[in-house]
């Protein structure tokens, strides 16, 4: 967590960093163990945050948290807690602020677990302890616009003004001038820039700048 500093996760490479940014790589497995993809789901890693000098990589075995840079981690899985994450395979992470309080979000699908479920688990103590929303929903992605959470599914695009306890689900999205459709039930991708909301997927990019005057596909 260096200012040059770049993380990254992948299957093969678990968790890596660079500190020159990419001229070259140390990997940097989420529980200091020796890299051991074909048998530690925890080295297969598929999602990584900066949130404010503390890591969060999400791995197929749970949320891994280090205070450290990555010299030593926390793991909170499916099993290791009285509140935990839904499933341990977390393939999207996200940190949202809003009045002096965080809230840690990941995409949590079953591994290998037999009481694993596919949902969004929200943490508001730097993941001890995690409610479960959108239970049955494979989420792709997280943006966040203050105290507005969206999330992107495979089931659709949702958007929720209380951190996850309810949600709203947009209707089908059509280009405002051109009648043109966004398809796919399916989104993938998220992203605020003030005030555009971004959203994509295997049909397209859909922008908004206020989503009750329309969309542009």
């Amino acid at each position: 967590l260096h200012s040059t500093g770049v993380w990254i996760a992948s299957f093969g490479g678990s968790v890596s960093k660079s500190a020159n940014r990419g001229r070259s790589w140390v990997s940097v497995p989420p529980d200091s163990l020796y890299l051991d993809v074909a048998n530690n789901l925890n080295h297969r890693a598929f999602s990584v945050i900066n949130a404010d000098e503390v890591l969060y990589v999400g791995t197929a075995g749970g949320v891994n948290r280090s205070l450290d840079g990555g010299l030593t981690w926390t793991n909170f899985s499916h099993l290791n807690q009285v509140q935990p994450i839904s499933g341990n395979f977390a393939v999207a992470l996200g940190q949202q602020k809003w009045r002096g309080r965080e809230y840690i979000w990941a995409a949590t699908v079953n591994a290998e677990g037999e009481n694993e479920f596919r949902a969004v688990s929200v943490s508001e103590d730097g993941g001890f302890s995690w409610r479960t929303t959108l239970d049955g929903d494979f989420a792709h992605n997280f943006a966040f616009d203050d105290s507005i959470a969206y999330v992107v599914t495979d089931r659709g695009l949702y958007k929720s003004l209380d951190f996850g306890r309810t949600w709203a689900k947009f209707p089908a999205l059509q280009d405002a001038t051109s009648g043109d459709a966004y398809l796919s039930e399916e989104f993938f991708a998220a992203g605020v820039s003030n005030p555009t909301l971004f959203v994509g997927g295997p049909d397209g990019l859909g922008a908004s700048r206020d989503e009750w005057a329309g969309w542009q596909i």
